[in-house]
């Protein structure tokens, strides 16, 4: 987290003075990592000597674990230089790994915990999810796997919802104007030069809490992807709402629709577009959405499946601003849970 929050600091400096900012956040992040190498170097060493000698003896009566150090160590050896193979270098990659993963995985989790919990229990929601994860399970002979994670339909569209709901940015998609001109934007019969240097942002939050692009927009409905035509598009719905206000010249550009245009097909949590910013979006879209979003759906699944979450009547409570960021910082709120029996496979 040091290294996210260090650069909103840097970047919130001014720039004669960004020098001081940026010492104090790389001598913060160099202390915090010192102590987390001292826990995880022991084990990072043990991992590479057993590696090392598994690759020397194939006899060697050692299964390497399927998880992330594991592949960090492989790609190491798949470089051929040796140095790639330090204990400290493979220490910085496994916490680059962890930090740009954990912390949004955990928040969009704790979200949708709140959102279940806070969801008027009489809905159904989270028997159905628990139905549906029961269903899949059976049908994997007991186990997840990869195509069984894709059958669960219900839970991928209460992951996108939550994320819609509550997205950890207000804004998001920065990017720089570097052309010395500028870049010169039309909208309208208006034309306006945005200078170099300036920072441009896509207003996420207020694109997910759209009305015209998600019907009760406000609402928690974990189902809403898993039919077709659970948002409008953005354009159509620009143009509409243009149309309403009198825009005669995009009515002689672009014909408005007697209908707005709606996705035929249903939305996975992993699609990205211009109505869902979740992962940002085009070819600076998260890469690693499809690994996160399979973590997330068999732990829903596993929640469901063995725990009963009580309801929360004071309702659910509202995300923290910090900055451009939606924090869940809510203080000594607790959400019970109760371990219940274990689920027929249905």
């Amino acid at each position: 987290m040091c290294v996210f929050a260090g650069a909103v600091l840097i970047n919130s400096t001014p720039g004669p003075i960004r020098f001081i900012s940026g010492y104090l956040v790389g001598w913060s992040s160099y202390l915090l990592f010192r102590r987390v190498a001292r826990a995880c170097l022991p084990f990072i060493k043990e991992r590479l000597e057993q590696t090392a000698k598994l690759r020397a003896d194939p006899g060697f009566s050692w299964v390497p674990p399927q998880d992330g150090l594991q592949w960090i160590i492989d790609e190491c050896y798949a470089t051929g230089d040796p140095t790639q193979l330090n204990p400290l270098r493979v220490t910085h990659r496994l916490v680059f790994m962890n930090d740009i993963s954990m912390h949004s995985t955990s928040y969009t989790v704790q979200n949708l915990i709140l959102d279940l919990a806070a969801a008027d229990p009489s809905h159904g929601y989270i028997e159905a999810l628990r139905a549906e994860s029961a269903r899949v399970l059976k049908e994997a002979g007991g186990s997840w796997t990869r195509q069984a994670v894709t059958k669960l339909e219900l839970v991928d569209s209460t992951i996108r919802e939550s994320m819609r709901l509550c997205p950890f940015n207000s804004v998001g998609l920065s990017r720089t104007v570097i052309d010395p001109h500028g870049i010169m934007v039309q909208q309208g019969e208006s034309t306006w030069n945005i200078p170099y240097g300036t920072v441009l942002t896509v207003p996420v939050e207020p694109i997910h809490h759209d009305d015209s692009i998600y019907p009760s927009a406000r609402q928690f409905q974990p189902f809403r992807f898993a039919q077709p035509g659970a948002a409008r598009d953005i354009i159509d719905c620009a143009v509409s709402a243009s149309a309403n206000e009198g825009d005669h010249a995009a009515k002689a550009d672009r014909p408005v629709p007697a209908i707005a245009k709606t996705d035929s097909k249903q939305k996975k949590s992993a699609t990205i577009d211009d109505t869902f910013l979740g992962f940002g979006f085009g070819k600076h879209a998260c890469p690693g959405r499809f690994f996160a979003l399979n973590e997330l759906k068999i732990f829903v699944a596993h929640i469901v499946l063995h725990y009963d979450i009580e309801h929360l009547v004071e309702g659910r409570p509202k995300m923290t601003p910090v900055i451009w960021l939606n924090v869940p910082l809510f203080g000594k709120l607790n959400v019970r849970v109760r371990r219940r029996e274990p689920v027929e496979l249905m």
